[in-house]
């Protein structure tokens, strides 16, 4: 069994609800579920080393495959879903199913 998470800023710009809400139809209809957890406390550095207080929303699923034997796969749709989140956060507009 694995698990596949993606951390999406917690933000009211309508490319991050609409990211949330492609990769929730995504997850479900590849993996049958997902869950989400909604405005987590996060932090992180910036260029400059400084800390940076963040709110998150996290997007999972568990996958019912043995990393592995599959890790070509993961590897091939972990990078597809990254894509699409950058190209969201980017402002490139999300596409519908980003896989």
């Amino acid at each position: 069994m694995a698990r596949l998470e993606v951390y999406i800023p917690d933000s009211p710009e309508a490319a991050y609800r609409e990211l949330l809400k492609n990769l929730d139809r995504e997850f479900t209809h590849t993996f049958g579920g997902c869950t989400i957890i909604r405005g987590i406390d996060g932090s992180y550095l910036s260029r400059k080393g400084m800390l940076i207080n963040d709110r998150i929303n996290l997007i999972y699923t568990d996958v019912p495959l043995s990393i592995q034997d599959n890790l070509g796969q993961f590897s091939r749709y972990g990078e597809a879903v990254r894509l699409a989140v950058r190209q969201c956060a980017a402002g490139g507009g999300c596409i519908d199913r980003p896989v």
